[in-house]
């Protein structure tokens, strides 16, 4: 059974490591991997890095789609979409595309308990996306139980992970 997951969440709230964690054999459809540069370290090793760059921002979801596209359109087994997804208009054609191709489709939708876990989202992502960019993602964010998706279309809600207490 060919099943393509999205992933859903403000930066921050771990959407990329909830994908490596419960989908390792995955392929990845990202629009960050377009936002990623090779930097030459001191020691000579090159080492890839993160450097959001808004003038690439259109370029790197149109990327991501054609990924998108060439995985399912060759039938890979899993595919994650791992962007943020806020509104329904960013994901609604990976849905659309994944059922014609005959993909099982789940969402998986990272859920803030309390401004507190916005806060906490704003200060461990791993793009530097300031805070109030994280606030404006949460405040547009549309769950998707607001949202007329086809029935077949399975949603999870997960709790973003906090730090232990100790």
């Amino acid at each position: 059974m060919k099943k393509c997951v999205i992933l859903r969440g403000v930066a921050g709230s771990g959407k990329s490591t909830y994908g490596k964690q419960f989908y390792p054999n995955a392929y990845v459809c990202s629009a960050d991997f377009y936002h990623m540069y090779d930097v030459t370290q001191p020691d000579g090793s090159v080492k890839s890095e993160y450097k959001w760059d808004p003038g690439k921002a259109g370029m790197a979801h149109s990327n991501c789609m054609n990924d998108f596209i060439e995985a399912v359109s060759k039938g890979v087994e899993l595919v994650v979409v791992d962007n943020t997804n806020i509104r329904r208009y960013e994901f609604q054609n990976y849905v659309k595309l994944a059922r014609v191709f005959g993909y099982v489709v789940n969402i998986i939708e990272m859920t803030l308990r309390s401004p507190d876990d916005m806060r906490l989202c704003a200060g461990r992502n791993q793009h530097g996306v300031p805070e109030p960019v994280v606030q404006s993602m949460t405040d547009l964010f549309e769950p998707a139980e607001a949202l007329d998706l086809p029935r077949d279309v399975q949603v999870k809600k997960v709790y973003i992970q906090r730090p232990a207490v100790v």
